[in-house]
């Protein structure tokens, strides 16, 4: 094949590409999904399954340069990673498709990780700044007093519960006005646990079974329930 053959069908390749790319790169994108209910129900087969659909060549090769053909059956391992190179190229075309980048944000927020690392990991297309993860963490947190008083007026149960939250505050993360020593942060953290399910039909007084003979497993949480809980806390606890 010629230079020149192989430079004109390289354009016609690339051509198509970058027009898959303007169709994609628009507000109806899944990465535009950005409101809590999508946050909260986040998933990267949404946005592998827009990358086969709309940009078909690139997932090609995206999976081609992370897996050998030996291993191509084990596809699942790397469907985060195909998500996040993808979230990141088209919020590059277009700022607006950062459904990625919010949940790496939440995700660093969560850890209490420091503001610095928001700045440098913006820049690569990772996540969201530190002021953008601040706006995220705002609109999340109202989204939580909605809930609640969607709640109230269907006549659901409910209870607050709350404690103390102490925390420690470097040098690095002070004021210069409060010196050059550390200090502990008291705060008080409350959260509203919703009764969803009604036990009208239950007796107040007897029980369902005898006690001394229910299995702990009926009782105990199993590891599943804490992983939803840590994940609606991740979302609404803020």
């Amino acid at each position: 094949m010629s230079s020149s053959l192989a430079e004109e069908l390289k354009c016609i390749v690339l051509y198509d590409v970058e027009i898959e790319a303007r169709e994609c790169a628009t507000k109806m994108s899944v990465l535009n999904k950005k409101q809590y209910e999508n946050l909260a129900t986040f998933s990267w087969d949404n946005i592998i399954a827009e990358m086969t659909d709309k940009q078909t060549f690139l997932a090609e090769i995206l999976l081609a340069v992370a897996l050998p053909w030996k291993y191509l059956a084990a596809t699942e391992y790397v469907v985060p990673v195909l998500g996040t190179v993808y979230g990141i190229l088209i919020k590059e075309r277009f700022c607006e498709l950062s459904s990625v980048q919010k949940v790496v944000a939440v995700t660093l927020a969560n850890e209490q990780t420091h503001l610095k690392v928001y700045d440098r990991l913006q820049p690569l297309g990772i996540s969201l700044s530190h002021s953008g993860m601040l706006e995220t963490m705002s609109a999340i947190s109202g989204r939580f007093n909605t809930e609640l008083i969607n709640s109230i007026q269907e006549g659901k149960k409910f209870r607050i519960v709350g404690d103390n939250i102490n925390f420690n505050i470097g040098v690095t993360n002070e004021r210069k006005s409060t010196g050059k020593t550390g200090h502990m942060e008291h705060l008080f953290g409350n959260a509203a646990i919703v009764q969803n399910v009604s036990f009208n039909d239950c007796s107040d007084t007897t029980p369902q079974c005898n006690l001394e003979q229910l299995p702990a497993e009926q009782f105990i949480m199993h590891d599943n329930d804490w992983k939803l809980i840590t994940w609606a806390f991740l979302f609404q606890g803020y």
